[in-house]
């Protein structure tokens, strides 16, 4: 894995940052991926970025500006970034004088939980944004209700009963717990036909010790001239391996 690293930021008008040399010539240089790696910051706050060759240096492109216009960085912030998974990065970050930076909670949209009686499944619901596309947040009150305090994995199973296996991940920063999944929620997502607008209901259920997707609202189509109806099929496709 991809030791921790810092950058000092010099150009916030950049639409690129600058990546370590030492860091891409030792751990990078030939693991670059194709697919997008996963920032987050403290708020709440996630980004999907590419690593990409610019002018003789690999940076983080494809979206680095939006980050820096999404929580205001300025020139000489500081920015450590600690690697979670293979495609996955916490950046902390400090300003000039020393102080870390704590950015005001992210509300994108509302998760609710349902409230919860002694020996049911607890369940949330949600819509597929963005932001989910390769991360899943549980929140707080069903996290705890699942016993998902402790890093790990977990099996989740979709309407047909498959199973596939994702990461329990805990980030503290300030006093504050945040639960989510990034290994395993993306492939999750597509080989289940998972579409940005879709609602969701996922449940623990307590006797399997598992995660259930029990529930999904397809966003609407758009239909007029010129457009096609698909339909998004469910579960694995052919060829895919359970778990």
């Amino acid at each position: 894995m991809v030791p921790s690293f810092f950058v000092i930021l010099l150009d916030p008008s950049a639409l690129h940052l600058p990546l370590p040399p030492d860091v891409v010539s030792r751990h990078l240089e030939n693991k670059i991926r194709e697919g997008p790696v996963i920032v987050s910051a403290n708020g709440g706050y996630w980004w999907r970025l590419k690593i990409k060759e610019i002018n003789g240096s690999y940076c983080f492109a494809n979206g680095w500006h939006n980050v820096v216009q999404g929580i205001k960085l300025g020139h000489g912030d500081f920015l450590y970034f600690q690697p979670l998974d293979q495609s996955t990065l916490r950046m902390s970050i400090h300003n000039p004088n020393g102080c870390e930076k704590v950015l005001p909670p992210k509300v994108e949209h509302v998760i609710e939980v349902d409230d919860q009686r002694e020996g049911d499944d607890p369940y949330f619901t949600f819509i597929i944004t963005k932001t989910y596309t390769n991360m899943l947040r549980f929140p707080v009150d069903f996290a705890k209700l699942a016993g998902m305090e402790v890093e790990g994995t977990m099996a989740m199973k979709n309407v047909n009963g498959e199973e596939w296996q994702v990461s329990l991940r805990v980030e503290i920063s300030h006093d504050t717990k945040r639960y989510y999944s990034a290994t395993g929620w993306g492939a999750f997502q597509r080989e289940n036909g998972l579409s940005e607008g879709d609602e969701c209901v996922i449940k623990f259920v307590r006797s399997e010790g598992k995660l259930l997707l029990t529930k999904i609202t397809e966003q609407p189509q758009p239909f007029g001239p010129g457009s096609e109806v698909v339909k998004r099929k469910r579960g694995r496709s052919q060829g895919s391996r359970k778990v």
